[in-house]
């Protein structure tokens, strides 16, 4: 499947549709350059899932780790300067 996102509003609506479908302890991998949207759709996602607080990017801490009002936590995990499988194990 291919689906192409025109907006960051797009993406993040979209992100928001994807939560819905989302169960406890269910992992979301995106990968994409600079600029691609994957904090954006993060944003969806951490929108439906009712994610307390602002969602940034990890960049600079790895990771972030955000409640949520009525189910697990969202951590949204930065892997770009992980060096090994192990490292991002350990976050």
């Amino acid at each position: 499947m291919k689906l192409t996102i025109e907006t960051p509003e797009a993406m993040e609506a979209f992100g928001s549709r994807l939560s819905e479908t989302l169960q406890p302890g269910d992992l979301v991998l995106l990968s994409g350059k600079l600029g691609a949207g994957k904090t954006t759709m993060t944003r969806g996602i951490g929108a439906g899932l009712e994610a307390i607080g602002t969602i940034q990017s990890p960049t600079f801490v790895l990771a972030r780790t955000h409640r949520t009002k009525n189910g697990p936590k969202l951590v949204h995990v930065d892997a770009y300067r992980l060096s090994s499988a192990i490292e991002l194990e350990d976050l």
